[in-house]
């Protein structure tokens, strides 16, 4: 990937979300995806104050919640983060 790298850090509850995340992000073709459980702690140490957005809001209305957090997150919305493949990835962690 070409030209300056964001790196966003997500976490949430319950699991189920969290994948579905990582999955929505890890379909864009400018994006990779890491399942990095302990990432939660470097960021909160080094003071950076992420998006927040409820999971039952995401679970309740995708498309609307994942177009608002690209626009926090300054990026463009990609129709591909609504639909993936079924099936495991490397991105998946341990």
């Amino acid at each position: 990937m070409d030209g300056p790298v964001l790196r966003i850090a997500m976490w949430s509850g319950p699991r189920t979300i969290s994948t579905t995340l990582l999955r929505a992000w890890g379909n864009r073709d400018d994006t990779v995806v890491v399942d990095e459980p302990l990432y939660l702690e470097a960021v909160t140490a080094l003071g950076h104050r992420p998006p927040v957005l409820d999971a039952s809001d995401v679970l309740a209305a995708p498309e609307p919640m994942l177009r608002e957090l690209c626009r926090r997150l300054g990026v463009p919305f990609s129709d591909r983060m609504l639909f993936w493949p079924s099936g495991s990835r490397d991105s998946d962690g341990v």
